[in-house]
């Protein structure tokens, strides 16, 4: 008995590969997102942290300087903040362009396999065929050859 070869076989295993890179290239754009996002939450509690020790500054005497340095180090958190979200926003970008990506090759991958599952249905069924053929022909020699017999 033969054995089932798909002809698109190659092709097959070169949509796999893709996919495999596709989802490689996912997974760490998604890693770089969250550790974007998680940055953001970091320089948030920072933030709220100071504006909190800036609030009780105010319960004993300090200095103009002091008190600036804390006004533009708050400055300087709010700026990064707003850097962190572009960056976010970029990131996010990246990350549906690769998820895009992946769901493509997925879809392509997944053509191919049905092809090749209706391949090897087909395949099956000749196989099949052909088998209660020769089982058919076996039974007709041996009524035949019994007959002769008689």
């Amino acid at each position: 008995m033969k054995k089932f070869r798909f002809k698109f076989s190659v092709l097959l295993e070169f949509r796999r590969r893709l996919e495999s890179q596709a989802l490689v290239v996912f997974s760490e754009k998604q890693k770089i997102y969250q550790g974007e996002l998680q940055n953001k939450i970091n320089l948030q509690n920072e933030l709220q942290m100071t504006l909190e020790k800036r609030e009780k500054l105010g319960i004993q005497p300090i200095s103009a300087i002091e008190f600036r340095w804390h006004n533009e180090y708050i400055q300087g958190l709010k700026q990064k903040l707003i850097q962190s979200d572009q960056v976010i926003l970029r990131t996010h970008r990246e990350l549906d362009k690769a998820l895009r990506r992946y769901l493509d090759t997925r879809k392509r991958t997944k053509t191919i396999e049905l092809l090749e599952e209706k391949e090897r249905g087909e395949f099956h069924k000749e196989i099949s065929k052909k088998n209660q053929k020769e089982l058919d022909e076996l039974i007709i020699t041996k009524y035949q050859n019994r007959e002769e017999a008689l």
